[in-house]
């Protein structure tokens, strides 16, 4: 009679985990194809265009004009750490155009859910106690581009946690340790991190075996090999010191990536909640169990602050140390369940399912075959430059650059991209892009950065990332040798009349009060299309206010205050109302 209950069992189990599996795989498939909206994805697929044409890898930038040919270690670092993702991405687009992109999402998805379930299957863990901190793990994931080499970091601290935490089970690092550190090494520089994870786990392996010299030994002997393994790419231990001198650069705390999960959960982020409950699950199980294996500990000690410390890493716990969090929970039920445990794990199991099924049925509801981009790239605006032959030396912004590089460059070259090659060059950007006024031998400080940059025409989206309409086109427009030539729902174009531009620029030039008032409309059309945004009136509110409409601006930043009573924006729009309401008191004196 229990040989057939068994049976019964093992077959249930089978069907649940066949259906777990297939249903993962579909939601994984509608987070795959999503259209492609990371910007950095662009200047790494040029990247790869551009080693691939070369036949060897970058030794300096052929994508912006400031580049002198003499290369940094943080610029090194950035051209070549990347060499093995970038060729495969563009080698995939190559023959499939962005099918080949999508291609790679899923199989880098895939990958992340296939090196899980090995995990799972080796620690012996029940697919009830691990299906619900997958579904956790995914939903977290599905927040980050998957067309970015970063994601394949996620991916290979999977098997490294792995592989150190099967030593707690008397497992022993084989050659895998190596061959992972090894790739890792030359598709992403989080490599980095896996070397920290293996610092955790030396000083684990010291405490641990202190009464064990010879399995002490062996052990640090294996990370020392690992270490050593991701020394072999082109860049070797210049991707440590190129990552000092970015964390040294005021680059980094103006990337929004690398802000806390407490700050981008305040400003509405609340998927992180998911990180810190997998947090929490992790140390109440530690505290539970009363057992500690300190390299394992100190691994996920390591990984919780580091992925809770900046948003660009909160999958690096919620992925890594996911197995380690279901073998601890599975223990814990062991002993508070025990013969329930199997009925508990089948009825965890079927929810999960019906919660993939919901989520993938919202996705495929949201899908949307013959979109492979976002409408966020300024697609209307390049082939307009294009076209016409626009040529010299563009202003674009940040966030724009590496789709600009993408369909632009060599011949027209970038300002800045996403990359922030060069610290000086970002510190310039600012200055520029915020207009500042300081004085520089009689020049306004963006003047003369734009003359000594000699900047031929800018491009910028209408609005910056708080919806502030642009305080370089604010600035730009009154004066005289700046022509608006361009207009549309996404960005604009101003240009000098320069030489080799001057015939385009008389047949597109814009008269500026019809510029001033299209862009009201264009505000207040993206307001009405999305009143939910409030970005749009934050953009609106600033129109009125530098095209002199008092009463109306003021109605819009009443508006704003009530609906959205925090928004960053409302100091910057009370300050140029109040100089606006003084002029005006001025004027009727």
């Amino acid at each position: 009679m229990n040989n057939i209950l068994n049976a019964r069992s093992g077959k249930l189990s089978l069907l649940l985990g066949g259906l777990f599996w297939l249903s993962l795989t579909s939601l994984l498939f509608f987070q795959a194809v999503e259209p492609i909206g990371d910007p950095d994805f662009w200047w790494h697929l040029k990247t790869g265009e551009a080693m691939i044409q070369k036949g060897g890898l970058l030794q300096s930038d052929p994508f912006t004009f400031q580049s002198n040919g003499e290369t940094t270690t943080r610029e090194a670092s950035i051209l070549k750490g990347y060499w093995l993702w970038e060729i495969s991405a563009y080698s995939l687009y190559k023959y499939l155009n962005l099918n080949g992109i999508l291609l790679l999402k899923f199989i880098t998805i895939t990958a992340i859910a296939a090196a899980l379930a090995l995990q799972i299957r080796r620690q012996r863990i029940m697919l009830g106690i691990a299906a619900p901190l997958l579904i956790a793990g995914f939903l977290l994931l599905d927040h980050y581009g998957l067309e970015r080499p970063q994601i394949f970091s996620f991916f290979f601290a999977i098997p490294l946690v792995g592989m150190l935490s099967s030593v707690r089970r008397g497992g022993r690092l084989g050659f895998g340790l190596p061959i992972v550190m090894c790739l890792w090494a030359n598709v992403h520089g989080g490599v980095v991190v896996g070397n920290l994870i293996l610092l955790c786990f030396a000083a684990g392996v010291a405490i641990e075996y202190r009464r064990d010299l010879s399995r002490m030994k062996y052990l640090l002997l294996w990370t020392i090999a690992g270490v050593a393994a991701s020394l072999i790419n082109p860049n070797g231990w210049s991707i440590y010191t190129g990552l000092i001198n970015f964390h040294d650069s005021n680059l980094m705390s103006k990337v929004t990536e690398y802000t806390s999960t407490w700050e981008a959960f305040a400003k509405g982020d609340q998927f992180y909640a998911i990180l810190w409950l997998l947090v929490i699950l992790y140390f109440v199980a530690v505290v539970v169990l009363r057992r500690v294996f300190w390299p394992e500990l100190l691994i996920t000690i390591f990984l919780a602050y580091f992925s809770i410390k900046y948003t660009r890493n909160a999958p690096f716990f919620a992925l890594a140390i996911l197995p380690i969090i279901a073998r601890s929970w599975q223990e814990i039920l062991q002993k508070w369940v025990r013969s329930g445990l199997q009925s508990l794990s089948f009825i965890s199991a079927t929810v999960a399912i019906f919660a993939i099924l919901w989520l993938t049925y919202i996705d495929w509801g949201n899908w949307q075959p013959g979109v492979k981009t976002w409408a966020i790239y300024p697609e209307p605006a390049i082939n307009f430059l294009q076209e016409n032959g626009f040529q010299g030396r563009m202003f674009n912004s940040y966030e724009y650059g590496g789709y600009l590089l993408w369909r632009l460059a060599p011949e027209s070259k970038v300002f800045i991209d996403g990359r922030g090659l060069d610290p000086k060059v970002f510190a310039d950007y600012e200055k520029i892009t915020n207009a500042q006024v300081y004085n520089a031998n009689g020049q306004k400080g963006y003047e003369s950065m734009l003359d000594s940059y000699k900047i031929d025409y800018v491009i910028q989206p209408i609005y910056d990332g708080l919806g502030n309409t642009q305080p370089l086109m604010k600035a730009l427009l009154p004066k005289a040798d700046w022509k608006p030539i361009y207009l549309d729902t996404n960005v604009y174009i101003l240009a000098r009349p320069v030489r080799h531009n001057k015939n385009i620029i008389e047949a597109y030039q814009i008269d500026k009060t019809e510029f001033k008032n299209r862009l009201l409309l264009i505000y207040d059309y993206l307001h009405r299309f999305d009143p939910e945004q409030i970005g749009y009136r934050v953009a609106k509110a600033g129109m009125l206010i530098y095209m002199g409409h008092y009463e109306d601006a003021q109605k819009e930043v009443d508006a704003i205050k009530k609906a959205a009573p925090n928004d960053e924006s409302i100091p910057l729009l009370l300050r140029d109302l109040y100089v606006l309401a003084g002029k005006r008191a001025r004027s009727q004196e």
